[in-house]
């Protein structure tokens, strides 16, 4: 009986966890789908990337805490979910032995308590082992909804029969701590209120902004920002960076943008972008306070096809050495061809060529000195 006992437990243990989880699952797709009905004339957010530490990210947390919640799954569902199993079972039962709904319903229950008389006993041998299984989950779902309730209602009762058990001097003593630990958790909270008061008062100005937002490298995937740092220290105030970009296109308002917080310095390269593609980026100085008006630029990526972070690595009077990484994709053999001009550029046509063949590393010759 203990063996049997323990082997029931161990799939509800599993069940009841597979049951927190797809309501929680459940309630998720809920409030993802209400959010988009009631975002639909704001800018769509895609994801967030906190860029920083452990400090950053509890800061993170802490910042978005209002949005966190509990999820305990209700108990309507737990009897919704027994009592349709009850049914369905009886009618399977009742439809593979020929017995009637009355008979099939009686041998579900007695099966899930676990009683047995023997009065009724499945005889249908092609379906014997579908009845197992029926009876089996039936098992593990008495189970599941005895732990669950059962546990409810034995918390509860604990705390009831804690409550009229005031006779003790320590359990006196301990009812006593309660309640002076609940005036204190009043007064902090007074006091907090009127310092939200107190702030609600206060002008705080909104940092400054950060300046010359510029790109200094751009590949097929990816783009590097640089800028500026505010004018002034906000006040000495702790600040960061947060990038915005999305997809630059005439119907901007339904791309959906992506959030990086928590940037400390005054570059960064952002990656995982689409090749070929005009991107909308904007650079922010955000406090625990707010954040500051958004400085924007624009600029397209590299198509795939195009060779890859060209390079100057020798440089004399008269020659020059370039090297270049290949392209991410290519649908035919590469073959490069360089391309020069004095400055003043002339016309295309009047360009030199010169052909690699399928060499990333290529040096001219007959250079003109002092001039570029």
């Amino acid at each position: 009986m203990r063996i049997t006992f323990r082997i029931r437990i161990l799939p509800a243990k599993f069940f009841t966890e597979f049951i927190n989880r797809t309501y929680a699952e459940v309630l998720k797709y809920k409030v993802i789908t209400s959010r988009k009905l009631k975002s639909r004339f704001e800018v769509p957010i895609d994801k967030i990337i906190v860029a920083g530490g452990e400090d950053e990210v509890a800061e993170f947390l802490w910042a978005h805490l209002e949005n966190a919640h509990f999820v305990e799954v209700p108990f309507i569902a737990i009897y919704i979910l027994l009592f349709v199993y009850v049914i369905a079972a009886s009618y399977l039962i009742s439809w593979i032995e020929g017995w009637s709904i009355y008979d099939g319903f009686y041998f579900v229950i007695i099966s899930m308590l676990t009683i047995g008389f023997g009065d009724l006993v499945p005889r249908n041998q092609p379906f014997i082992l579908l009845t197992l299984l029926t009876i089996l989950f039936g098992l593990i779902l008495a189970t599941t909804f005895i732990d669950v309730v059962g546990t409810y209602y034995i918390d509860r009762l604990h705390f009831f029969g804690r409550n009229l058990d005031l006779e003790d001097s320590l359990e006196w003593l301990k009812k006593v701590q309660q309640r002076r630990l609940i005036a204190m958790k009043r007064e902090a909270m007074r006091k907090l209120f009127e310092t939200v008061a107190a702030l609600q008062h206060m002008h705080i100005d909104a940092p400054n902004p950060p300046r010359n937002l510029r790109v200094t490298d751009s590949t097929a995937d990816s783009i590097a920002l640089t800028w500026d740092p505010p004018l002034h220290d906000n006040g000495g105030r702790g600040f960061w960076y947060t990038i915005a970009y999305r997809i630059r296109t005439p119907r901007s308002r339904n791309n959906p943008a992506t959030v990086i917080e928590f940037i400390t310095s005054e570059q960064y390269v952002v990656t995982g972008l689409r090749s070929f593609t005009l991107y909308r980026f904007s650079v922010a100085t955000t406090t625990r306070f707010g954040s500051s008006k958004p400085i924007t630029c624009h600029e397209y990526t590299e198509p795939c096809t195009v060779p890859q972070s060209l390079s100057l690595v020798a440089l004399s009077c008269e020659t020059a050495t370039f090297v270049w990484d290949a392209p991410h994709k290519n649908i035919a053999p590469e073959s490069y061809t360089v391309l020069l001009s004095q400055e003043p550029a002339p016309q295309f046509h009047s360009w030199r060529s010169y052909s690699c063949g399928n060499s990333r590393r290529f040096t001219v010759t007959e250079l003109l000195p002092n001039t570029r």
